[in-house]
């Protein structure tokens, strides 16, 4: 134990055998007891009539003192009954030893004398070394007892024993003492309203009475703990019912929409069958009777042409109507709606909510959506053109676009080319001879090519972003390079033209910089953007040049106004990878991609996320991404290419660009890099890693 103050004047009352009430005292009853006790003068003794032995909890302190002829300082602890190590003494005047007294201050609380019979509380600050107690046991004239004292654990509660005096057997008293820790929990556990009946002798009815109020107390402890357990279970039942509740109102409030809405679509069908019935009865048919036969007629082939091409040509010259009965055609539409139903049901309500109370516009729209998903159901390649050596790693094409126009396309990649091609004379080569087409013009760089992009103004106009961090501006006619920007410190990932002011180009680089460029000023960037992280992509909005967009390393959308570019308007936050694409569907939707293997589109009015599409495979490489009105296309590194449609988050269509090359080894993997839409179109371009271009079209 830590130092302690000095220690004050204490008493203690015993009795003999003989009922002659005796006092000791650890100090003299004077001015100086102290004083007195140190000069070594034994304790005074007084006598007074005779009273009864006090016991308690089956320890006669008056009657062992009487026994052991203790006329002077006491030499055994009264709580472990044995010899005094390190003494210390309380208010009250007990003195025990140091290692009971830390053991009583540990268990109790607040603490209290561990003498039984007294218990009286004290102070932590009263407590007191005993120095004239430990003068006397260390003197050599004290006689010492001969029981040896055992070691203690001052995590338990002491437990000692000892053989009856035959005086206090011959006068029936009982002096086995019990464990002094029993009644130190039993207070603390019943509190003070039981403390009376723990300081008398427990006799067979007290004990009754203690057992009886230790049953009640458990009884009460189980009680409130069932309540607690019944209050939780309470409170989670209500909340599955409201959570039920709210389920209930809202399908109630759907269930109405659907039979507002089936009604709604059941008269339209039948005015629509009305007015084609009065049409035929007023307008004779001009059309030959189908009969079964010409039903059964089989189809006439020219023999002379492939058969891949006969299939292209009876595709492009049949409209689809055509080719299949309505019924047909009605069992594939519905079993693409049937597989993607989860979609569709949520594009559905989703209309509602934004519509609000105008019901019939919210069923226009959903079924206009309904009709551009149902409209395509696969792709089919119109032709196949050879980039460069299958077998050569460098064939990779990293970026494909059409210009103004579209009636030609540029592509480049890491073969450190700018090849440009006629649209039309590819398609019209077919499959078979994609070995045969050639560039119109073939432009050479020093370095590999990240990215193209085509002037919306100036037809022959291209930009070009390569992997020394330069921008370089092309005559796309003669081949020669009209302008370069070179103040990018790194690879430049990107590079796009205004559509609404043609002199103006933004770059994107590993720099972490963004840099505005105007072909007026050929020296130097207009403006600079600081990124925090490496920018992957940058993308003017097509309908005002005054706002653009990039997409970073930091795994953001980061959206701009060139008039205030010391403070983004918006930060769009969702992805966990690399925004390697980012396009602008309209004026207040973006959409993003990334390597985490989803599309973002993005509300510009809300800053909020509307839709996650997910379906391809992107981990690590530029796969390409581009649109047409709210269709999406994506490349993947399965090989393979996916189109989305804007309201639903699953892909509508895919399709896996096998190379009709000999010679490829299956286990190779191969990613498709880069993609393009023919606008007002259905043709969409994709290149892959293999360096082969699938012109492709929706079906």
């Amino acid at each position: 134990m830590d130092v302690l103050p000095e220690p004050s004047s204490s008493s203690e009352t015993t009795s003999c055998s003989n009922g002659a009430k005796r006092t000791s005292s650890h100090a003299p009853p004077s001015v100086t007891p102290q004083h007195k006790r140190a000069n070594g003068a034994a304790p005074r003794t007084s006598h007074s009539a005779p009273t009864p032995s006090k016991v308690v909890a089956g320890l006669d302190f008056d009657g062992m003192a009487a026994r052991q002829g203790l006329a002077k300082l006491p030499s055994t602890c009264p709580v472990c009954m044995e010899t005094f190590q390190a003494p210390v003494t309380i208010p009250c005047g007990h003195s025990t030893c140091g290692s009971c007294m830390e053991l009583q201050v540990a268990m109790v609380k607040p603490p209290s004398c561990p003498v039984p019979g007294c218990r009286r509380p004290f102070q932590l600050e009263a407590i007191q070394p005993d120095l004239a107690l430990a003068r006397a046991l260390s003197s050599p004239t004290k006689s010492q007892p001969t029981s040896t004292r055992t070691s203690r654990d001052a995590s338990s509660v002491p437990h000692t024993t000892s053989t009856p005096h035959p005086s206090a057997t011959a006068n029936g008293l009982d002096t086995t003492p019990t464990a002094p820790g029993l009644t130190q929990l039993l207070e603390q556990a019943l509190g003070a309203t039981h403390q009376p009946a723990l300081d008398t002798q427990l006799d067979y009815s007290g004990l009754n009475s203690l057992i009886s109020s230790l049953v009640k107390h458990r009884d009460a402890l189980q009680n409130n703990s069932q309540v607690l357990d019944l209050q939780l279970c309470e409170d989670f039942l209500r909340r599955a019912h409201d959570e039920r509740q709210h389920q209930v109102a809202r399908l109630q409030r759907e269930m109405t929409l659907l039979a507002q809405d089936t009604s709604t679509v059941q008269t339209r069908i039948t005015q629509l069958r009305e007015s084609r019935e009065e049409t035929e009865a007023r307008v004779p048919s001009t059309s030959p009777p189908t009969s079964a036969t010409a039903r059964n007629t089989p189809v006439m082939v020219d023999t002379t042409m492939p058969a891949r091409q006969q299939d292209l040509v009876d595709l492009q010259e049949q409209p689809p109507s055509t080719q299949m009965s309505k019924h047909e055609l009605l069992v594939r539409r519905k079993a693409r709606i049937y597989k993607h139903f989860g979609d569709l049901e949520r594009a559905y309500f989703e209309a509602h909510t934004t519509y609000g109370r105008d019901v019939s516009a919210a069923l226009s729209k959903f079924q206009s959506d309904l009709t551009r998903f149902t409209k395509y159901c696969g792709f089919e390649v119109l032709s196949q053109l050879k980039y460069g050596n299958l077998f050569n790693t460098s064939s990779i094409i990293s970026s494909i676009e059409f210009d103004r126009d579209e009636t030609l396309f540029a592509t480049a990649g890491v073969s450190k080319k700018i090849r440009v091609y006629e649209y039309r004379s590819v398609v019209g080569g077919g499959i078979d001879d994609a070995a045969m087409h050639m560039p119109m013009i073939t432009m050479a760089c020093r370095t590999k090519i990240s990215c193209l992009s085509w002037n919306h103004y100036f037809r022959d106009h291209i930009a070009s972003a390569d992997y020394e961090g330069v921008v370089q501006l092309w005559n796309a006619s003669t081949g020669d390079k009209i302008t370069a920007f070179e103040e990018h410190e790194k690879r430049t990932w990107s590079v796009d033209t205004s559509a609404t002011d043609p002199t103006t180009l933004a770059s994107g680089s590993d720099d972490n910089k963004v840099k505005i460029w105007s072909t007026r000023a050929r020296n130097h960037s207009v403006a600079t953007i600081s990124a925090k992280a490496n920018v992957c992509c940058v993308k003017f909005d097509p309908s005002d040049s005054r706002y653009l967009a990039f997409g970073s390393a930091d795994h953001h959308v980061h959206y701009y106004d060139r008039r205030k570019l010391s403070k983004e308007l918006a930060t769009f936050k969702g992805h966990s990878k690399a925004v390697s694409y980012v396009r602008f569907l309209s004026s207040n939707e973006l959409v993003s991609a990334s390597t985490d293997s989803t599309l973002k589109l993005w509300n510009l009015q809300t800053n909020a996320c509307t839709r996650t599409f997910a379906g391809h495979r992107n981990d690590k490489n530029f796969v390409g991404l581009t649109n047409n009105g709210d269709y999406l296309a994506c490349g993947s590194e399965d090989n393979a290419v996916y189109v989305y449609y804007k309201t639903l988050e699953k892909p509508i269509v895919m399709h896996t660009c096998n190379t009709v090359t000999e010679g490829v080894s299956p286990e190779q993997k191969n990613f498709v890099s880069s993609v393009a839409w023919r606008k007002e179109s259905d043709v969409i371009l994709a290149a892959n890693s293999l360096g082969v271009i699938h012109l492709l079209r929706l079906k």
